[in-house]
């Protein structure tokens, strides 16, 4: 089984799948950049939640309930979406939250996305979402 590290050396394994054999990926992200890099990736059907401050591509992100800013989240809220994925960054969120969450959420990463090394498994720790739209 693979593993995935992410910027603060959280390890992560593979989603599992569901009975129906797709796989669940519900993604929240806390950080404006890295919410539209999703969107262009193809991911905005798993995107679940995001902040008042992930606005773009406009038309795509509308219909995303907001969970807060992305200092000031929403931590209920986030746990009502039951998220299996959850994107957070060190220069976007407040530490004691995101220690709040992580113990909420077993795949919470921080991707700092000046280091590029990070795009590659940002892409890989979703391709849950990507092979769940393949096999429809």
């Amino acid at each position: 089984m693979s593993v995935l590290i992410d910027a603060i050396g959280t390890h992560h394994v593979p989603v599992p799948k569901l009975s129906d054999g797709t796989l669940d990926c519900r993604i929240v992200s806390l950080v404006p950049s890295l919410t539209e890099l999703l969107c262009d990736l193809g991911l905005t059907t798993s995107l679940v939640g995001r902040t008042g401050f992930c606005i773009h591509p406009e038309q795509q992100l509308a219909p995303i309930p907001k969970i807060g800013g992305t200092k000031d989240v929403n931590i209920e809220k986030i746990r009502k979406l039951a998220p299996t994925h959850l994107i957070v960054n060190i220069d976007e969120n407040e530490k004691p939250t995101v220690d709040t969450l992580a113990t909420y959420h077993r795949h919470t990463s921080d991707y700092a996305a000046r280091q590029s090394r990070f795009i590659s498994p940002v892409w890989r720790s979703f391709s849950c979402a990507r092979k769940s739209r393949e096999s429809m």
